[in-house]
């Protein structure tokens, strides 16, 4: 599941932020907690992690806001400026970068492997039943797992 490799491009709605990454996603998900619940204005957003050195942005700057997320730690969502598109994710992971799936320019390549933060779930928005809950963030073994496999 996730991304497989290939050229992918990405940005916000009004086109000032372009990215692009090639390689394969590290890991593909949707994540419940409040916090993305607020981000995304939503039920969840809709996220991938890739590999930073095969990331990069190549038109204008997300500005990015901080927060302490559910799981305590640190990260720092991107947006665009101009529109208020969210885009991209600073993590507390190494050489990770997260993409909000929605940025991508065919957001129907985002196939998600699990979800996280079931135990925020609102009752309308509808879990998945063909991939993994997790009550919480992921499991530490679901991490080392995928960053073994992709990094």
């Amino acid at each position: 599941m996730g991304i497989g490799e290939q050229k992918i491009y990405g940005g916000c709605a009004c086109k000032s932020i372009r990215y692009e990454f090639s390689g394969v996603s590290v890991i593909a998900y949707k994540c419940h907690c409040l916090d993305c619940q607020l981000a995304s204005g939503g039920g969840a957003v809709a996220a991938i992690w890739v590999q930073a050195d095969r990331f990069a942005i190549v038109n204008g700057e997300p500005r990015y806001r901080e927060i302490v997320a559910d799981s305590g730690r640190k990260i720092a969502r991107g947006f665009c400026v101009t529109c208020g598109t969210p885009v991209l994710t600073k993590l507390s992971v190494p050489g990770i970068m997260g993409i909000f799936a929605m940025s991508l320019d065919e957001p129907n390549h985002f196939q998600p492997e699990y979800e996280i933060w079931t135990s925020r779930a609102r009752p309308w928005d509808i879990l998945s039943p063909s991939i993994q809950h997790f009550e919480k963030g992921f499991p530490s073994e679901v991490i080392r797992k995928h960053l073994t496999n992709k990094i």
